[in-house]
Protein backbone atom coordinates (compact mmCIF):
# COMPACT_ATOMS: atom_id res chain seq x y z
CA UNK A 1 0.00 0.00 0.00
CA UNK A 2 2.71 2.50 0.95
CA UNK A 3 4.89 1.50 -2.01
CA UNK A 4 1.93 1.99 -4.35
CA UNK A 5 1.36 5.49 -2.97
CA UNK A 6 5.04 6.40 -3.51
CA UNK A 7 4.95 5.10 -7.09
CA UNK A 8 1.81 7.10 -7.82
CA UNK A 9 3.42 10.23 -6.36
CA UNK A 10 6.57 9.75 -8.45
CA UNK A 11 4.57 9.53 -11.71
CA UNK A 12 4.48 13.34 -11.76
CA UNK A 13 8.21 13.35 -12.61
CA UNK A 14 7.50 12.08 -16.12
CA UNK A 15 5.74 15.35 -16.98
CA UNK A 16 7.36 17.74 -14.50
CA UNK A 17 11.02 16.81 -13.84
CA UNK A 18 11.79 20.23 -12.30
CA UNK A 19 9.21 19.83 -9.53
CA UNK A 20 11.65 18.56 -6.89
CA UNK A 21 14.12 20.54 -4.86
CA UNK A 22 17.90 20.32 -5.17
CA UNK A 23 19.35 17.77 -2.74
CA UNK A 24 21.42 19.77 -0.21
CA UNK A 25 24.02 17.02 0.25
CA UNK A 26 24.89 17.08 -3.47
CA UNK A 27 24.24 20.74 -4.45
CA UNK A 28 23.82 19.72 -8.09
CA UNK A 29 20.99 21.14 -10.20
CA UNK A 30 20.26 17.78 -11.86
CA UNK A 31 20.03 15.74 -8.63
CA UNK A 32 16.70 16.51 -6.98
CA UNK A 33 14.34 15.07 -4.43
CA UNK A 34 10.66 14.78 -3.66
CA UNK A 35 9.28 14.12 -0.21
CA UNK A 36 6.53 11.54 0.27
CA UNK A 37 4.06 12.08 1.73
CA UNK A 38 4.18 15.82 1.09
CA UNK A 39 2.23 16.40 4.32
CA UNK A 40 4.31 14.92 7.13
CA UNK A 41 1.91 12.77 9.10
CA UNK A 42 4.46 9.94 9.41
CA UNK A 43 8.23 10.07 8.93
CA UNK A 44 8.46 10.80 5.21
CA UNK A 45 10.48 9.13 2.48
CA UNK A 46 13.04 11.01 0.39
CA UNK A 47 12.80 10.17 -3.30
CA UNK A 48 16.05 11.24 -4.95
CA UNK A 49 16.16 11.37 -8.73
CA UNK A 50 18.29 12.53 -11.63
CA UNK A 51 16.53 15.25 -13.63
CA UNK A 52 16.64 14.81 -17.39
CA UNK A 53 15.30 17.45 -19.79
CA UNK A 54 11.98 15.69 -20.26
CA UNK A 55 11.76 13.22 -17.36
CA UNK A 56 13.30 11.98 -14.12
CA UNK A 57 15.22 8.81 -13.24
CA UNK A 58 14.83 7.53 -9.68
CA UNK A 59 18.17 7.08 -7.91
CA UNK A 60 17.04 6.05 -4.44
CA UNK A 61 14.09 6.02 -2.04
CA UNK A 62 14.57 5.85 1.74
CA UNK A 63 13.17 7.09 5.04
CA UNK A 64 14.13 10.65 5.81
CA UNK A 65 15.33 9.68 9.29
CA UNK A 66 18.41 8.11 7.69
CA UNK A 67 21.01 10.63 6.53
CA UNK A 68 22.47 10.49 3.05
CA UNK A 69 26.06 9.32 3.15
CA UNK A 70 28.23 10.42 0.29
CA UNK A 71 31.11 8.23 -0.89
CA UNK A 72 34.60 9.41 0.11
Amino acid sequence: MYVTAIIEHVQILFDHPDIGQIVPEFSEDDIREMIHPPFRIHPPFRIVYYRHKTSGQIIRVWRSRKPIRLPD
